[in-house]
Parts: C-alpha cells; structure tokens; sequence
C-alpha cells in the first residue's frame, strides 16, 4: 500500500508557501511516498492529532525519487515532524505482502468484511445489501480528508436510504475532535485494519460507492470539486436502480 499526500507538484505551488509534508525517509521529507519505496514497510507514527508515515529505508532512493523531495525550509514544523518520526507513538504499521488479495475491480461484489461502528453498531458485505453504501477512508492527520467531510455529511440529505460509513486506523478517542469540528455525520469505524488493507492502495482519502446488491460502483483516490460531484451522481444512479 503505498502511502500518497494527493497534491499538486511541488513547482507548481507557491516558491513561499510552507508544505505539511508528512512522509520521511531517513532525513528526507516528501509530500508523495518515493516510487522506491512503496513496496517497503510503512509506520505511522503519531503525535497528539498529527501522524507521519516513516519509511526506514532512504537508502533504496533513486534520484528519480529526490526530485521530489522537499528541503527542510519548505516544510512546515520540520523538527516536530523529525521529532515524531523518533519518538512518536506507532499507530499503524502497514507490511505489504504479495499474497494479500489486490483491490475489488469495479463490477465485481463487494468483499467480505466485519465492521463495528463506535456506536456498536455491526455491519457485513451482507447485512448492508438492499441499499447503496458510500465508505470513505481518512485519517486524522490528511488535511484533504478533513476538507471533503462537510460535503460528504451533505450526500446524507440528498441521498438519505444509504449506508455511510468512514474507516480510518485512527483510534475513537483520536478522532473525536475532528468528527465534531467537521461535522463529520458518516457511522465511524476505528482502529481498522481489514478494509483499510482492501481498498486502500494509493493514499488518503479514498471513496468507494457500492451499489445495493452489494457490487462496487466506483472507486476514487483523493478529492476535489469534480470527484466529489462525479461520486455524488454515481451514488445517486445507484440510489435510484
């Protein structure tokens, strides 16, 4: 699974501006996780309600991959990023294993899972059949996920006989600040590891429209104002069949 911040290239930015860059790779800081890298094990490791993706390999870097570092005085509290890539605490450790089963294709079912809500509630592959289900995947240190969540919680109004949920590796008590800031209305599912390891292939945030007899409609890496529109009518098409 390798790890992506969804961004536009660093020389197209503002020469000014200062990046949150929350990918390290020895002393390197990257917006986007090094091609090199993305077969290597991750570690998020967290601090408060920031979390840093660290890959312990920079010696496997090409200068293919250096072309998108990102120097230190571009990067937005770079000693705290170092510090919590040290000594921050572990919060997900992603291993990736050739034998683990690629993402669902779209037009195929939709994967067996169990989920448990931070309400209780549980839901299957099955027990959501008979209804659309938008699931989107985020984490509590993507800015890009924290932006979209207004707009997600507004597809509840207009699409009100679905299923929504938000899976996240982020434990209940870390995210309770910013699912109350945001507005964020989706069930919640914490400390995941199951549907995160199916879907999640490219980076945060990613949403997935299964339709209600249970077959994945789309699935969309990252957001912006024309995903958000093309997910919004494909979850309303699968709501009206």
């Amino acid at each position: 699974m390798a790890i992506l911040f969804f961004a536009t290239s660093i020389n197209a930015q503002d020469k000014t501006r200062l990046l949150n860059c929350r990918t390290m790779a020895g002393d390197h800081f990257f917006i986007l996780t090094p091609k090199s890298l993305q077969q290597d094990t991750v570690y998020w490791m967290g601090m408060g309600n920031i979390c840093v993706a660290r890959y312990d390999h920079p010696e496997k870097l090409t200068e293919e991959d250096l072309k998108w570092e990102i120097p230190a005085s571009r990067v937005k509290d770079p000693d705290l990023i170092r510090q919590i890539c040290r000594s921050g605490t572990l919060v997900f450790k992603y291993v990736p294993d050739a034998k683990t089963s690629p993402r669902p294709k779209i037009g195929e079912p939709m994967p067996a899972f169990t989920a448990t809500d931070t309400e209780g509630n549980v839901y299957t592959e099955k027990s959501t059949l008979g209804h659309p289900m938008v699931i989107n995947f985020w984490f509590t240190g993507c800015g890009p996920c924290k932006r979209e969540m207004p707009e997600l919680s507004s597809w509840m109004d207009k699409v009100p006989d679905a299923t929504y949920l938000a899976v996240t590796f982020n434990s209940p008590e870390q995210i309770a600040t910013v699912v109350k800031e945001r507005g964020f209305k989706y069930h919640q599912i914490t400390c995941d590891k199951q549907l995160i390891s199916k879907f999640v292939t490219n980076g945060f945030p990613v949403t997935v429209i299964v339709d209600s007899k249970g077959i994945v409609r789309t699935i969309v890496d990252g957001t912006d104002s024309e995903k958000q529109d093309y997910l919004l009518h494909t979850l309303q098409d699968a709501a009206n069949q």
